[in-house]
């Protein structure tokens, strides 16, 4: 895969789990367009980004467990004298 469509795919992920609207597992691949699977691998790198995930089975949605900010790209630096 390449790398501007895995950024894509980690921005479309978080925006659903920022706003606790994934669905089920199989609800969530289908959102973005991609096999379970790799969902799951998916959400393996955002935890290992240190993204604070969980799943919850009564509302059967992934959510952050505290407010979080994900940002990819870049951003302007102050410039030092």
């Amino acid at each position: 895969m390449d790398i501007l469509k895995l950024a894509h795919r980690l921005v479309g992920a978080h925006h659903f789990i920022g706003s606790a609207t994934t669905g089920t597992p199989a609800e969530f691949a289908r959102k973005l367009d991609i096999s379970e699977s790799h969902l799951y691998e998916l959400l393996d790198v955002l935890k290992r980004l240190d993204g604070p995930i969980a799943y919850s089975r009564s509302r059967r949605t992934y959510y952050y467990t505290r407010p979080i900010a994900f940002k990819l790209g870049y951003e302007e630096e102050e410039e030092t004298q």
